[in-house]
């Protein structure tokens, strides 16, 4: 028998042997203790509970977290302490920024209020105590490292809640892993590596300078997570084809010894292959060995109909002139020659076979509908960036 859930409520079931499973009674070894997967498809209840993955982002939602993300201000409001505490922050053009981890004021400020927090959420086990998302952070003086420093900041917090766990950030100015403390037994390390190149994986060109810091993470600590990028944020209705590079990554990752996954995607539906993305991910959760090939094209089997086959060609035709001009994708800037007029043809004619196919299904058409947008838009004068 073959279910699947392929996007949101979307149900899929073979046409032979079709029976009634509770999913609650399936028992599974997935390839990370926990993954969260940001984007409309997986925010929703069913997905969520059908694939196991964890939603730090979700209201009311059952997370292990008491706080995730980026959450300095959260914990010292600067509306609350500014005035009184001016020390507490680093600035940027007159606002402040980060906090002033060197102020040991501010140290016990954090202790007190996260105790407050923790028991508005007793459950709770892990919180988060990481920089604000502003590339201000700085250390004491030009000599001092900054990794070490938050690490000694972390740990003095984590300290005091020997049975909770603290996490913090290896991100931007702190990527880097700390050269003389390691993280105590408590602490988690979000290691998140924004400025990568995303087509290409993350242990080899330019984007080896993360991995080796990983590496080095990982000499450090146990606890590790890894915060992962896997849309363009600059435009979501922009082709994004990096199948094959995502499963290069959790496989380097899951080797790595990291234990959690966050995988960024947006929270919105105008991205063409969120449904695609989301199921290669989960499958890739629960089975870290499967073949990404064969994973896009049995989707695109089950969620295109008779479209599948040119749904698949298109996004290898896709994959390959990415490859062949050098485009980079960033999270924030991508490249585009990949979307040259030379390549759009090709790509439209593609996808109208791919629509004449499901002609008479308005299900699979719409599906199939939905990506040619993000070549219709470019034909008709429209730009992705």
């Amino acid at each position: 028998m073959d279910i699947e859930l392929l996007s949101k409520n979307d149900v899929y079931f073979s046409k032979e042997n079709q029976k009634t499973i509770d999913i609650k009674n399936q028992y599974f070894n997935p390839s990370f203790e926990r993954m969260d997967i940001f984007n409309a498809i997986s925010y929703t209840d069913l997905y969520g509970f059908w694939y196991g993955n964890d939603h730090l982002f979700k209201n009311n939602f059952d997370s292990e977290w008491g706080i995730f993300g980026h959450t300095f201000f959260a914990i010292i409001p600067p509306s609350k302490y500014l005035k009184s505490n001016p020390d507490f922050f680093l600035y940027d053009k007159g606002s402040p920024s980060q906090l002033n981890i060197y102020n040991s004021k501010l140290v016990e400020e954090v202790k007190k209020n996260l105790k407050e927090l923790m028991s508005k959420k007793p459950n709770k086990k892990y919180w988060m105590v990481g920089q604000e998302d502003d590339k201000t952070f700085f250390g004491k003086n030009k000599s001092s490292n900054l990794s070490n420093d938050l690490m000694k900041f972390i740990n003095n917090i984590a300290s005091s809640f020997p049975d909770k766990i603290i996490g913090t950030f290896a991100y931007q100015e702190s990527l880097s892993a700390p050269t003389n403390i390691k993280p105590l037994t408590n602490v988690y390390v979000c290691f998140a590596p924004i400025d990568a190149v995303y087509n290409q994986n993350i242990y080899s060109g330019v984007n080896i300078k993360y991995s080796n810091e990983l590496i080095k993470w990982s000499e450090l600590t146990k606890n590790l997570m890894v915060w992962e990028y896997v849309s363009n944020y600059s435009n979501p209705m922009m082709p994004y084809p990096t199948f094959n590079v995502i499963s290069e990554n959790l496989k380097f990752y899951h080797k790595t010894g990291v234990k959690r996954i966050y995988l960024e995607g947006i929270n919105r539906n105008e991205e063409v292959f969120n449904e695609l993305y989301t199921y290669l991910f989960n499958k890739l959760y629960w089975n870290i060995n499967q073949d990404p090939n064969f994973i896009v094209k049995d989707f695109c089997n089950k969620f295109y109909g008779p479209a599948g086959n040119y749904i698949v060609k298109y996004i290898t035709e896709l994959q390959n002139n990415v490859k062949n001009t050098g485009d980079r994708f960033r999270f924030y800037d991508t490249s585009n020659k990949y979307l040259d007029s030379k390549y759009l043809n090709n790509y439209d004619a593609i996808l109208a076979d791919a629509s004449k196919s499901v002609d008479s299904s308005p299900i699979f058409l719409k599906r199939v509908n939905k990506v040619r947008s993000q070549i219709d838009i470019n034909i008709m004068g429209g730009k992705f960036e």
